[in-house]
C-alpha cells in the first residue's frame, strides 16, 4: 500500500513500503510479465497508461490485482477442500 510522506503543504511521492515485503519482488516480476501478454491484466495496464498514469503506478495496480486473484484462488481452494472433507466424513 502506498504510504504518504506529507508535511504541511509539502506533498511527496508515495512509496510502497507496507504489505508483504518478502513477496513484493516476485509480484513485481509477475506484473511485468503479465503486462506483456494478451490477457485481462495487460488490458488493464494499457488502460491505466492511456489514462496518463505513470508506469510504476500502473505496475503497482497490476501487482495488487495479481495478489487479489491469488488470494481468491487460495480461498476457493480451501472451500473446495472443506467441501470434499465434509462429503468424505
Amino acid at each position: 500500500a502506498p504510504h504518504p510522506k506529507d508535511s504541511g503543504k509539502a506533498s511527496w511521492h508515495r512509496s510502497t513500503t507496507g504489505g508483504r515485503r518478502q513477496i513484493r519482488p516476485a509480484l513485481f516480476i509477475a506484473a511485468l510479465a503479465a503486462c506483456r501478454g494478451d490477457n485481462p491484466l495487460a488490458t488493464a495496464y494499457k488502460a491505466l497508461l492511456k489514462a496518463a498514469k505513470p508506469k510504476r503506478v500502473a505496475l503497482t495496480a497490476i501487482m495488487r490485482k495479481i495478489i487479489t486473484i491469488a488470494n481468491a484462488r487460495v480461498r476457493d481452494a480451501v472451500r473446495h477442500q472443506n467441501e470434499i472433507g465434509q462429503i468424505n466424513a
